[in-house]
């Protein structure tokens, strides 16, 4: 008789360890985005506005750089990140 296999969330190694490759995974990829980690900034910023256009704000840590991208959009042309 076969052993049934576990069922285990899809991993592809990384430098960090791994990475689900998850729902909002594959949605961040398709949206153009580094990390599903964007898509929090987004909800962030409909329930509580924390940024506004044409603001500067000061990024401390951008690895991997979704939350660069979609503050960009938030800021447009005029807004500055440093």
């Amino acid at each position: 008789m076969k052993k049934k296999s576990k069922i285990v969330a899809p991993r592809v190694a990384n430098k960090a360890g791994y990475q689900v490759q998850d729902v909002w995974f594959h949605r961040a990829k398709a949206a153009g985005y580094r990390a599903r980690s964007a898509f929090k900034l987004i909800q962030i910023q409909e329930e509580a506005p924390v940024a506004k256009e044409g603001l500067i704000a000061l990024d401390l840590g951008c690895a991997p750089g979704s939350w660069l991208q979609v503050l960009s959009k938030i800021l447009g042309p005029e807004g500055r990140i440093l």
